[in-house]
């Protein structure tokens, strides 16, 4: 998971250095002011308490103070705590330099302990976390307090207050006395310092019994007449089940303030001379037992209501994890799963407002898709803002995700530089930030943004689970566009189906319209509609000789029947230039009569002819060819009677002859539709067969792989799986191009391939179903065999 973003440029990873909530100007001063008051008081109170030379107590509760000041202020406040701690010293009949000894040691022990729970434990003030706890236990109340209890016990050995035999005994009490207040006092001030909003009127009775019945049961374990009878029995471990109700009930601001009152009743209890630890010592030895166990009590109740949040927050990231996922079952867009992941997303893990960005790709921007908020709090405006925003690479919290493709966390956006709308959300109250990435791959898709009106600290788990969430939605989507493309490719394969279909079902009515239209003209001639039946039919009506003539389409005349005395007319070379008189009436259009009609008719005889009609084949303005009629008897000649015959009998012919080359292509038309559907049933036959071997090899190997689940026979399945796959994709891609089936034609992917390795992955394809019968597939393949070259897809096939 990337390092998530934090907004300030000096704040790390961790939570934000404490200079960034310290006070600026007079408040400064007169923060420091308080803070020096509240350690003086506290520190007098603690002072009335030692009973090791008036100096060295085991009850020391400004330790904890000056912890928190700098937790919560920052490390600029330390001259409060100097002052507190000299004013206290000075006061307690120190000698001066002594006085100044001690508060450094006070106020270096804060310093120090603030500095390790932030940079070694990325501490959070809560104190919601395990890690938050025993950073506090560690590296504060044990590691920490070892300075002041150091610098405290020089300071008094040094100014002669007491003598260097004394040193290990003041150093022992001093160090409880602080360990102590980091324990008890500490916690309790942080808690209450970040507790977050107003729970409920049930919890609140609840917790008001709790403490009722923790005062009353303390006051008579620890204070009173009754702890006289009962100091005989270990009764000062009645308190556990109240930490244990609190770290079950209310977390760590119940569980520190549990402990605190008890330890505040306990201590007192135990000055006066009662409970379980006065018996019959001296006060100063009451009160380090005393604090020994209460160090076990608060100890237990952090470690243990930390560890009940952990599991309270996985539990409510579990359920995020399946509303999430619920949502984006039982939705068809991402339109409308937004609402109901936002909420999800926001209720479970107690984030007040959400939105969700998707990224226009035309504009180059980020544009809201849906914002959610929660009920209690007023983000009417912040909520409008973010509908009509948009967001380019870099800008604002949705810019910076898209633009790092990685999670971005800023503790508080009222503080961030790059906020836009940081106006707008501290009207709203809300500080805590983090966004996160939708993505596909390494494209982002859009971004999910959530506030809360808390200050919040980066958390690396929180940040894991959104990016899981974020992929689960880019997949979702991916989902969603590819089944919309299939949707898409399938309705244009069905279109083209259903055209091919509509073109082959008009060509075969087209066909049997033109046979039905050619033959009644055909018949209207009460001949035969051909080429040879019109040279036929002209020899007796006409003449004893006659030809046709017909155009190519290259312009030139091929003679394609010839009738009458072969002797009276040569037949010319098919395909060559036409003569000069038929040229003539092919250009123009019009009969011609030679000799013309008027004249005396030729000498004929023998063969040679007396008169010759040449009548053009015109049908819709086109000039098809000619017929030519040739007249060998001596002194007969054509007369316009049988010029009009000719012209009615070319016209005709014509129409007939048109309308058999138009029945001869309607008829190749439907043959070419009838040849393209029998190649498209039988592609689609082969295909449904081809579409089977590789599922039957993948759900063979899968059962395979259930009941067989050792490495080698997994490692077989999968690859068998896997190549079947992709040929079982590759034949959808051939389904897909269904032009291919339509035009009769079927690539093929020739290469050279080794015919061994083809004949083992059909062999391997089929093994499955022969072992379901209890069969043994075998096959000796000669290695030597060599390769071959052709398709390995449909060689697999043919051996199949």
């Amino acid at each position: 998971m990337a390092v998530p973003d934090v907004a300030s440029s000096r704040a790390p990873r961790w939570w934000p250095v404490p200079e960034a909530a310290t006070p600026r100007g007079g408040r400064y001063g007169m923060t420091l002011l308080v803070i020096a008051a509240v350690y003086f008081g506290a520190a007098k109170l603690g002072l009335t308490m030692a009973f090791v030379a008036e100096q060295v107590t085991a009850v020391w509760p400004p330790t904890g103070i000056a912890l928190v000041a700098i937790l919560l202020f920052g490390y600029r406040v330390w001259p409060g705590i100097w002052l507190g701690a000299f004013l206290a010293n000075a006061t307690a009949h120190e000698p001066l330099l002594t006085a100044v000894g001690i508060a450094i040691g006070n106020t270096l022990e804060a310093v120090t302990g603030a500095w390790l729970l932030h940079r070694v434990a990325g501490f959070g003030k809560s104190l919601d976390r395990l890690q938050d706890a025993l950073g506090l236990v560690v590296l504060a109340a044990l590691g920490s307090t070892t300075v002041s209890a150091t610098l405290g016990s020089a300071a008094l050995v040094l100014g002669g207050l007491q003598p260097w035999t004394a040193f290990g005994r003041l150093w022992w009490v001093w160090w409880l006395g602080d360990a102590m207040g980091d324990l008890v006092m500490a916690p309790v001030l942080l808690t209450w310092a970040t507790a977050g909003r107003r729970p409920p009127l049930f919890r609140l009775a609840e917790a008001g019994a709790l403490i009722a019945s923790l005062v009353a049961v303390s006051l008579v374990v620890f204070a009173g007449p009754f702890t006289r009878i009962t100091s005989s029995y270990p009764l000062e471990y009645v308190v556990f089940p109240f930490v244990m109700w609190a770290a079950l009930r209310f977390g760590q601001l119940g569980t520190t303030t549990v402990t605190f009152v008890a330890s505040a009743i306990a201590i007192w209890g135990t000055v006066n001379g009662f409970g379980p630890f006065a018996k019959g010592t001296t006060v100063h030895e009451s009160l380090i037992l005393l604090q020994i166990f209460m160090g076990v009590v608060a100890v237990s109740g952090l470690l243990l209501a930390a560890v009940m949040n952990e599991r309270q927050i996985a539990a409510r990231r579990r359920v995020v994890g399946y509303a999430v996922t619920q949502a984006l079952a039982e939705s068809g867009t991402l339109e409308e799963a937004a609402p109901r992941i936002l909420r999800a997303i926001g209720e479970s893990l107690e984030w007040n407002l959400g939105a969700l960005w998707r990224v226009d790709e035309d504009a180059n921007v980020l544009r809201c898709l849906d914002v959610w908020h929660g009920a209690s709090g007023d983000f009417a405006e912040f909520a409008a803002v973010t509908r009509g925003a948009s967001f380019r690479r870099g800008s604002g919290l949705p810019g910076r995700v898209w633009a790092s493709g990685a999670a971005a966390w800023i503790p508080d956006v009222v503080r961030d530089r790059n906020c836009p709308r940081a106006p707008v959300a501290a009207r709203a109250r809300l500080h805590g930030a983090f966004g996160f990435a939708i993505v596909r791959g390494d494209r982002v898709l859009g971004v999910l943004e959530f506030f809360s009106r808390e200050i919040q600290r980066p958390d690396d788990d929180l940040l894991e689970l959104a990016a899981a969430i974020g992929s689960q939605i880019g997949q979702f989507i991916e989902r969603r566009r590819s089944l919309a493309e299939q949707q898409r490719t399938e309705r244009a394969l069905r279109e083209r189906e259903s055209a091919a279909r509509r073109d082959a079902e008009q060509a075969h009515e087209r066909a049997a319209f033109l046979a039905e239209a050619s033959k009644r003209l055909a018949s209207s001639l009460d001949y035969r509609a051909t080429l040879e039946s019109v040279a036929h039919l002209t020899i007796p009506l006409l003449a004893d000789a006659s030809c046709v003539d017909l155009i190519e389409e290259n312009g030139r005349l091929s003679r394609v029947a010839v009738a009458g005395s072969e002797a009276a007319v040569s037949t010319e070379p098919p395909d060559v230039a036409p003569p000069p008189a038929v040229d003539g009436v092919l250009r123009s259009g019009k009969p011609a009569v030679s000799p013309p009609l008027g004249e005396s008719p030729a000498e004929g005889g023998d063969g040679v002819p007396t008169s010759s009609m040449i009548v053009p084949l015109v049908v819709g303005g086109r000039t098809l060819g000619a017929v030519t009629f040739l007249l060998t008897r001596p002194g007969r000649r054509y007369g316009p009677a049988d010029l009009a015959l000719a012209e009615e009998l070319a016209r005709r012919a014509a129409a007939a002859i048109d309308h058999a080359r138009l029945f001869r292509a309607a008829e190749a038309a439907q043959a070419e539709a009838e040849a393209a559907n029998r190649a498209k049933d039988q592609y689609l036959s082969t295909l449904s067969h081809e579409l089977r071997t590789p599922l039957n090899a993948i759900v063979g190997w899968a059962e395979v792989l259930r009941r067989h689940p050792d490495q080698a026979t997994v490692a077989r399945g999968m690859d068998t799986i896997a190549r079947n796959a992709k040929a079982q994709a590759r034949l959808i891609d051939d389904l897909l191009d269904i032009s291919r089936v339509i035009s009769g034609k079927l690539q093929l992917d020739m290469r050279p391939v080794d015919l061994v390795s083809v004949i083992t992955a059909a062999v391997d394809a089929a093994r499955p179903a022969a072992d379901e019968k209890g069969l043994q597939l075998d096959a000796v393949l000669d290695a030597a065999t060599g390769s071959v070259f052709g398709d390995a897809h449909r060689l697999q096939q043919v051996v199949a």
